[in-house]
């Protein structure tokens, strides 16, 4: 009987250590993941900057034109608009942690 509850023990260890490593493997993958996102965020994050900098300058322009009120209040919302945008890109990404193995 005890040799039953050994072999019993050592397949439970070999089950545990199979499911471990593969973890690990899982765990590698997810990291290659991110770190191929993080150069594709950090694109969109120049492209979403150098578009809102373009908008504020038009604001700008428009700000300093004479308008009719309506056409200053429309300004002024798009420029709230612009400013909510802004606030949700953050101003730098974190930098991916390194790879592990």
């Amino acid at each position: 009987m005890g040799k039953k509850i050994n072999n019993h023990i050592l397949n439970c260890l070999g089950v545990i250590m199979f499911q471990q490593r593969r973890q690990e493997l899982l765990i590698g993958k997810l990291q290659m993941k991110v770190d191929e996102l993080a150069p594709a965020l950090k694109a969109l994050q120049a492209q979403l900057i150098k578009a809102n900098d373009e908008i504020k300058a038009q604001i700008e322009v428009l700000r300093n034109a004479d308008l009719p009120q309506e056409a200053v209040d429309a300004v002024n919302a798009i420029a709230a608009t612009t400013q909510a945008l802004d606030d949700l890109n953050p101003d730098a990404l974190p930098e991916p942690a390194p790879a592990t193995e």
